[in-house]
């Protein structure tokens, strides 16, 4: 419920009082406008005339500036006051926890909610008359100038005590998230780390599918996975990589047990051509590797996990062939490195046999329907259905005589 106050607030930056350095030099001239409407209601007593005429005058240019002002800060005040409501949320928590260290630490910010509240805004609605008295008061007085920049300086010279706060907050809200999106999954697990370069999945899942088919998966050597598209590949690869960053981010795995190594991931994965940049999809897939071998190159300290959509098929059989194959060698070379890459080029898998172990994703196809189970199996694909995939479809009839044709001549 202290969180469901807080609320959000877009496109407000309330971090950035932990370390920034904002001017907090009040304006000697608004200061001497804010107090001349006093001086003028002293002086009635003295020439009604004279005092009025100051009360009145000062209060005009007051309100002018008093408005100009806010409208030229708007963003600032909206982001000043969420700040506010972080300290007094953060203070809540500590009751509700009965963390008497943390509200003796942050005792100097006590006063930036009090004072805060004459930060409100107007009422739009035009029904809440005290609002409207405040807001008349905050522009004959410039109240609302004063008070910003009161409550920047009290920020400014408690930064460590405002970033305790924010970080309190922070943490809560984050626990919290997790907390509730793990109530929506089937199931998950805590992860158990280890610093021996395995991994060891049970049951993994991806987080987005409403009926979830969970794998096994040992990633202690370098990986190919083939099989149809639609099959699963794609699915399977993005399931480990969101386990792995899951695991070291979230303290959650979408599964019922996992063992691994800590580190990065980095991938290949939805390539796309760009038109503005002219940049084909091929160039695409060319930079988004030569990141990851830079990566790799410079930083020998970490661990690393690479996935790899589809290597290079934004370009011909030759060159894609011959190009993955150099490029999937040279990152088996890299000891800390473990690497999952997904192709249709089976020539892939027996050039790679001795160095990159194979798995495969199957289709079925009975009664002129085709099926997936989508469990990861042992070894390379087999199987050949993409042709008579044409037949179920409905192409014509010569097309797919001519496609067994081919292939029959070519297989000789």
């Amino acid at each position: 419920m202290i969180l469901a106050a807080l609320g959000k607030a877009p496109y407000t930056n309330s971090s950035k009082h932990m370390f920034e350095n904002p001017d907090v030099k009040i304006n000697k001239l608004f200061l001497v406008l804010s107090i001349l409407p006093l001086v003028g209601l002293g002086l009635i007593g003295v020439s009604l005339h004279a005092g009025l005429s100051l009360f009145f005058t000062s209060a005009l240019v007051n309100s002018f500036l008093f408005y100009m002002n806010r409208s030229k800060n708007e963003a600032e005040f909206g982001s000043l006051s969420y700040c506010i409501h972080i300290i007094l949320t953060s203070r809540k928590i500590a009751k509700l926890n009965k963390d008497t260290d943390f509200l003796k630490k942050t005792n100097n910010l006590r006063k930036a909610p009090f004072i805060g509240v004459l930060l409100l805004k107007d009422d739009t609605t035009g029904t809440n008359i005290i609002l409207h008295i405040l807001t008349v008061l905050k522009a004959i007085f410039l109240l609302e100038y004063l008070i910003f920049h009161y409550i920047i300086h009290l920020l400014h010279h408690n930064k460590d005590l405002y970033e305790l706060a924010w970080k309190k907050t922070a943490e809560l809200d984050f626990f919290y998230s997790i907390a509730i999106w793990r109530k929506t999954l089937p199931y998950y697990c805590v992860p158990t780390f280890n610093g021996e370069g395995s991994f060891v999945i049970h049951e993994a899942y991806h987080p987005l599918l409403q009926n979830p088919v969970g794998n096994d998966f040992t990633f202690h050597k370098n990986c190919l996975l083939t099989g149809s598209n639609a099959s699963g590949k794609s699915t399977f690869m993005k399931t480990i990589a969101l386990n792995i960053v899951f695991s070291q981010a979230l303290n959650t795995s979408t599964s019922k047990q996992i063992n691994l190594t800590r580190g990065p991931v980095y991938s290949t994965m939805a390539m796309a051509d760009d038109i503005e940049k002219g940049q084909s999809y091929f160039l695409s897939e060319i930079i988004a590797l030569k990141r990851i071998f830079d990566t790799v190159n410079t930083d020998k300290q970490s661990f690393f996990y690479l996935f790899i959509d589809e290597i290079f098929k934004g370009t011909n059989t030759v060159e894609r062939i011959a190009a993955a194959e150099s490029v999937l060698n040279y990152l088996n070379d890299c000891k800390q490195t473990r690497v999952m890459a997904a192709t249709h080029d089976i020539e892939l898998t027996e050039m790679l046999a001795s160095k990159y172990t194979n798995y495969h994703f199957r289709e079925y196809i009975s009664n002129d329907e085709i099926y997936f189970d989508y469990l990861i199996k042992d070894g390379a694909s087999n199987t050949r259905n993409a042709i008579e995939l044409l037949r179920i479809t409905n192409f014509p009839k010569k097309v797919y005589d001519d496609a067994l044709k081919k292939i029959a001549e070519q297989s000789k």
